[in-house]
C-alpha cells in the first residue's frame, strides 16, 4: 500500500490511497486507487488531477501493468475528471 497528500495554500487538503496487487491478467502487478479524497474547499484547483497524475508516475516508475479505480455512477464531479484523464471500462462491480 503506498499514498499521497496534497498541501494547497499551506493546509492539507487531499489524499490518494493506492494498492500494488497481482492480477490475473497481466503478468505485472497493477495499481488499485483504492480511494482519491480533495477537500470541498480546495476543489477545482486541479488538485484531484495532480494526485492521480503521481499515481500513474510512480506506476510507470515501478513496472506496473495498468492503475485502474471504482467510483459511483452519480458522482459526477469526479467523473468529470476521471473523463479526462481515465478510460472508462464495459465492466460493472458485483459483490457478495
Amino acid at each position: 500500500m503506498f499514498g499521497y497528500v496534497a498541501e494547497y495554500q499551506g493546509k492539507l487538503v487531499g489524499l490518494v490511497n493506492c494498492i500494488n496487487h497481482e492480477h490475473g491478467w497481466h503478468m505485472k502487478q497493477v495499481v488499485y486507487l483504492q480511494d482519491l479524497y480533495v477537500d470541498g474547499r480546495a476543489r477545482q484547483a486541479g488538485i484531484g488531477q495532480k494526485l492521480v497524475e503521481a499515481v500513474y508516475a510512480y506506476a510507470d516508475q515501478n513496472d506496473k501493468a495498468n492503475v485502474y479505480w471504482t467510483t459511483k455512477t452519480s458522482n459526477h464531479t469526479a467523473r468529470k475528471l476521471y473523463d479526462r484523464i481515465g478510460v472508462q471500462t464495459d465492466f460493472i462491480k458485483y459483490q457478495r
